[in-house]
C-alpha cells in the first residue's frame, strides 16, 4: 500500500480566491440622475394629461345629464301651469251653477228659510248624561 502523497505546488500556480462584498456600492453618473428626473417628469406629465382628460370627459357627461334634467324641469313646469288654468276653469262658480241649472236640474230658491237651533241649555245636557232623553 502506497501513503498519499499531498500534491506538490509551485509558488506561482496557486490559485487566488477573491471575495466580493455581498452589496456593492458604485457611483452613478451624473447623467443617470439627469434621465431619472426627466423620465420621472414626464410620467408625471402624462399621468397629469390623462386625469385632465378623465375629469374632462365626466364632467361632460354630468353636463349632458344636467341639461337633460333642465329640459325635463321645464315641460313639466309647463304642463303645470297649463293644469292649474285648467283646474281654475273647472273650479269656476259660473261653471258649476251653469252645470248645476243645465244638466242637474237644480235652480235657485225662491225664499230662503233659516233655521235657528234651539237653546239647548244645561238641563238638556244633565238629560242626555242620565239617559233619559225624550223623542
Amino acid at each position: 500500500m502506497g501513503v498519499n502523497a499531498a500534491p506538490i505546488r509551485r509558488k506561482g500556480t496557486q490559485k487566488k480566491v477573491e471575495l466580493k462584498p455581498k452589496h456593492v456600492l458604485k457611483v452613478v453618473p451624473k447623467k443617470t440622475h439627469k434621465k431619472l428626473a426627466v423620465v420621472t417628469l414626464g410620467l408625471l406629465l402624462g399621468f397629469a394629461i390623462f386625469a385632465t382628460v378623465a375629469a374632462r370627459g365626466v364632467l361632460d357627461q354630468r353636463q349632458m345629464k344636467l341639461n337633460s334634467i333642465s329640459l325635463t324641469l321645464t315641460s313639466e313646469q309647463s304642463q303645470h301651469k297649463d293644469l292649474e288654468a285648467t283646474l281654475a276653469k273647472l273650479e269656476s262658480p259660473s261653471r258649476i251653477v251653469g252645470i248645476a241649472q243645465n244638466q242637474l236640474g237644480m235652480s235657485p230658491p225662491s225664499t230662503i228659510i233659516y233655521i235657528s237651533q234651539p237653546n239647548t241649555g244645561p238641563s238638556t245636557s244633565s238629560s242626555i248624561a242620565n239617559g233619559t232623553v225624550k223623542h
